[in-house]
């Protein structure tokens, strides 16, 4: 089975999607910008702000994890754009075969929550992250618009499941994924 899992920073993505993978024995595949910049040798920083300029370092990013996704015909994709990545319009930009998804997850909370996730993680004050987050926000719904066409603030219509995670554990979030997607794989089998 293989699981989408996309959110707006701050939402947990990274997180549920591990405990996802690893509850369910999966492959777990999240190609960032920072895999990127090892790979290649290349300053993450240099990567992130060219990435402002031009679509090149996207597209990579997006090759690689798709060139990931097909390598394994049952893993978890946690990413931004993970629910777009079987979309053709961003087949066509980047020139490589779409994966196919069994289970695609939108998982979201409302921006003060993700600040305030976010500046724990980070040991940061909260007003500073939300600035930030914001700021964030825009410049990657405007890089996905220009990229692909694709509005990251509406989730595609083919989404399976969405969960609002602000009242919720990463836990029981993928609990609920689980589950969801447990009755999906039993329902295609019969």
């Amino acid at each position: 089975m293989r699981i989408a899992i996309s959110s707006l920073s701050g939402c947990g993505n990274s997180t549920v999607s591990r405990i996802v993978a690893k509850k369910l024995g999966l492959e777990f595949i999240n190609y960032t910008f920072r895999n990127l910049a090892r790979d290649t040798n290349v300053l993450f920083e240099t990567i992130q702000s060219e990435s402002l300029k031009t679509p090149n370092y996207d597209y990579e990013v997006d090759r690689r994890q798709i060139a990931l996704i097909q390598q394994h015909d049952h893993c978890v994709v946690g990413s931004r754009l993970a629910v777009w990545l079987d979309d053709e319009k961003i087949r066509k930009k980047i020139a490589v075969k779409a994966p196919d998804f069994d289970f695609k997850v939108w998982i979201y909370a409302p921006l003060k929550e993700r600040a305030a996730r976010i500046a724990r993680r980070e040991h940061a004050p909260v007003p500073q992250v939300l600035s930030a987050t914001k700021l964030r926000d825009a410049q990657n719904e405007l890089r996905y618009r220009k990229l692909y066409g694709i509005d990251v603030e509406r989730f595609p219509k083919a989404v399976d499941l969405t969960i609002n995670t602000e009242r919720f554990s990463a836990e029981q979030v993928a609990a609920l994924i689980i589950s969801s997607a447990r009755k999906v794989k039993s329902l295609k089998s019969r």
